[in-house]
């Protein structure tokens, strides 16, 4: 299930041809990257699994790419 969620996020986050056409796309991009460094280890893979149960999948994507569909 990790390897699963991380070639998720590699697929989503790790393409190296992001879109960044205005500065603000650039500061939220630095955002992400700082955010997952920061957050390296600190959440379990049952916190990750509690906090998708506890999500409503039945909109459309945020800002975060985030899809329900992983589970």
């Amino acid at each position: 299930m990790d390897e699963a969620i991380a070639e998720y996020f590699q697929a989503v986050y790790g393409n190296e041809d992001q879109h960044i056409d205005t500065d603000e796309d650039l500061a939220m991009w630095t955002r992400f990257e700082a955010a997952a460094e920061a957050t390296q280890g600190m959440f379990t893979t049952q916190d990750v699994e509690e906090a998708m149960r506890a999500s409503n999948f039945n909109k459309g994507l945020g800002p975060d790419g985030f899809d329900g569909t992983i589970l």
